[in-house]
């Protein structure tokens, strides 16, 4: 499973329309991606006379993935900043 490490900002400021602080902005930086390996199970895909094999990552929903592609978000730091009135 590839292993992704995140770093997440949000942005929030307050507005006539809504007095209640609110996201204007979300930032999200990748700290970190630990790579899961190859394939386990392989997807054959078929195109006219063509056969190949491709990593079940690229064709397969996530629940049907194996455990080397399926990636994995990780949210290590979150950090929350208030602009303050109409910025």
């Amino acid at each position: 499973m590839s292993i992704i490490r995140v770093e997440a900002a949000y942005h929030r400021h307050t507005c006539p329309a809504d007095p209640e602080p609110h996201v204007v902005d979300t930032r999200h930086r990748v700290l970190d991606v630990i790579p899961g390996g190859g394939c386990l199970t392989p997807v054959t895909v078929r195109s006219g006379d063509t056969t190949r094999l491709i990593a079940c990552g690229r064709h397969e929903p996530a629940s049907r993935q194996c455990r080397a592609c399926r990636p994995v978000i990780t949210e290590v730091r979150t950090e929350v900043y208030d602009t303050g009135a109409y910025a």
